[in-house]
Protein backbone atom coordinates (compact mmCIF):
# COMPACT_ATOMS: atom_id res chain seq x y z
CA UNK A 1 0.00 0.00 0.00
CA UNK A 2 2.81 2.77 0.43
CA UNK A 3 4.36 2.11 -2.26
CA UNK A 4 1.15 2.96 -4.51
CA UNK A 5 0.44 6.02 -2.73
CA UNK A 6 4.12 7.17 -2.87
CA UNK A 7 4.01 6.36 -7.35
CA UNK A 8 0.52 8.06 -7.13
CA UNK A 9 1.99 11.05 -4.87
CA UNK A 10 4.85 11.27 -7.12
CA UNK A 11 3.11 10.81 -10.22
CA UNK A 12 1.02 13.89 -8.87
CA UNK A 13 4.10 16.08 -8.48
CA UNK A 14 5.45 15.07 -11.97
CA UNK A 15 1.60 16.78 -12.79
CA UNK A 16 2.18 19.99 -10.40
CA UNK A 17 5.60 20.35 -11.60
CA UNK A 18 4.49 20.45 -15.80
CA UNK A 19 1.69 22.80 -14.96
CA UNK A 20 4.14 24.86 -12.33
CA UNK A 21 6.45 24.64 -15.44
CA UNK A 22 4.06 25.83 -18.06
CA UNK A 23 2.96 28.68 -15.58
CA UNK A 24 6.49 30.06 -15.39
CA UNK A 25 7.06 33.94 -15.52
CA UNK A 26 9.58 33.14 -18.71
CA UNK A 27 7.25 30.72 -20.49
CA UNK A 28 4.43 33.76 -19.75
CA UNK A 29 6.70 35.91 -21.16
CA UNK A 30 8.17 33.91 -23.98
CA UNK A 31 4.61 33.19 -25.08
CA UNK A 32 3.16 36.70 -24.72
CA UNK A 33 6.87 38.19 -26.84
CA UNK A 34 5.44 35.52 -29.69
CA UNK A 35 1.87 36.47 -29.36
CA UNK A 36 3.17 40.12 -29.47
CA UNK A 37 5.41 39.74 -32.08
CA UNK A 38 2.76 38.50 -34.58
CA UNK A 39 0.36 41.00 -33.42
CA UNK A 40 2.78 43.87 -34.81
CA UNK A 41 3.20 41.80 -38.09
CA UNK A 42 -0.53 41.46 -38.91
CA UNK A 43 -0.70 45.03 -38.07
CA UNK A 44 1.80 46.35 -40.49
CA UNK A 45 0.46 43.83 -42.95
CA UNK A 46 -3.25 45.56 -42.53
CA UNK A 47 -1.67 49.27 -42.61
CA UNK A 48 0.48 48.88 -45.49
CA UNK A 49 -2.79 47.32 -47.06
CA UNK A 50 -5.02 49.99 -46.09
CA UNK A 51 -2.18 52.60 -47.20
CA UNK A 52 -2.03 51.15 -50.70
CA UNK A 53 -5.74 51.00 -51.39
CA UNK A 54 -5.86 54.51 -50.07
CA UNK A 55 -3.03 55.85 -52.32
CA UNK A 56 -5.16 53.90 -55.21
CA UNK A 57 -8.04 55.33 -54.17
CA UNK A 58 -6.59 59.07 -54.39
CA UNK A 59 -5.27 58.38 -57.66
CA UNK A 60 -8.89 57.34 -58.89
CA UNK A 61 -10.26 60.69 -57.69
CA UNK A 62 -6.82 63.13 -58.49
CA UNK A 63 -7.82 61.59 -62.29
CA UNK A 64 -11.43 62.74 -61.89
CA UNK A 65 -10.88 65.79 -60.55
CA UNK A 66 -8.86 66.77 -63.37
CA UNK A 67 -10.89 65.20 -66.09
CA UNK A 68 -13.29 67.47 -64.94
CA UNK A 69 -11.35 70.68 -64.01
CA UNK A 70 -11.52 73.46 -65.84
CA UNK A 71 -8.10 74.07 -66.32
CA UNK A 72 -7.71 70.89 -67.85
CA UNK A 73 -10.88 72.34 -70.44
CA UNK A 74 -8.24 75.12 -71.21
CA UNK A 75 -5.18 73.30 -71.55
CA UNK A 76 -7.42 70.95 -74.30
CA UNK A 77 -7.55 75.04 -76.32
CA UNK A 78 -10.88 76.21 -74.89
CA UNK A 79 -11.21 79.54 -73.11
CA UNK A 80 -13.57 80.88 -70.28
CA UNK A 81 -14.85 84.94 -70.82
CA UNK A 82 -15.97 86.81 -67.41
CA UNK A 83 -18.12 89.45 -67.34
CA UNK A 84 -17.26 93.33 -65.56
CA UNK A 85 -18.00 91.69 -62.21
CA UNK A 86 -15.83 88.09 -62.67
CA UNK A 87 -19.23 85.86 -63.13
CA UNK A 88 -18.36 83.40 -66.06
CA UNK A 89 -20.10 83.92 -68.83
CA UNK A 90 -22.81 81.04 -70.46
CA UNK A 91 -24.70 82.98 -72.85
CA UNK A 92 -24.23 85.73 -75.32
CA UNK A 93 -27.70 87.35 -74.30
CA UNK A 94 -26.17 88.61 -71.09
CA UNK A 95 -24.11 91.04 -73.17
CA UNK A 96 -24.05 94.53 -75.60
CA UNK A 97 -21.85 95.58 -77.96
CA UNK A 98 -19.27 97.55 -75.83
CA UNK A 99 -19.18 95.11 -72.78
CA UNK A 100 -15.58 94.39 -71.46
CA UNK A 101 -15.13 90.60 -70.85
CA UNK A 102 -11.90 89.42 -68.95
CA UNK A 103 -10.76 86.03 -71.11
CA UNK A 104 -9.08 83.19 -69.49
CA UNK A 105 -6.81 80.73 -71.22
CA UNK A 106 -4.47 77.86 -70.16
CA UNK A 107 -1.59 79.99 -69.89
CA UNK A 108 -2.65 83.76 -68.81
CA UNK A 109 -5.64 86.30 -69.77
CA UNK A 110 -6.58 88.94 -71.72
CA UNK A 111 -9.25 91.83 -71.59
CA UNK A 112 -11.51 92.19 -74.46
CA UNK A 113 -14.64 94.31 -75.48
CA UNK A 114 -17.68 92.96 -76.89
CA UNK A 115 -18.36 94.75 -80.44
CA UNK A 116 -21.58 92.31 -81.08
CA UNK A 117 -23.23 89.50 -80.00
CA UNK A 118 -25.46 86.74 -81.99
CA UNK A 119 -28.35 85.19 -79.84
CA UNK A 120 -29.79 81.37 -79.87
CA UNK A 121 -28.10 77.97 -79.15
CA UNK A 122 -25.14 76.75 -81.29
CA UNK A 123 -25.26 73.51 -80.08
CA UNK A 124 -25.75 70.72 -82.40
Amino acid sequence: LGGAFQAARGQRLRGLRVRLDLQHPAQTLRQSDERLHDLHRRLHSGVIAALAQRTRQLAALARTLNAISPLATLDRGYAIAFDRHGQSLRSSAALHAGDPVQVRLAEGQFAATVTTTTAGKDRP
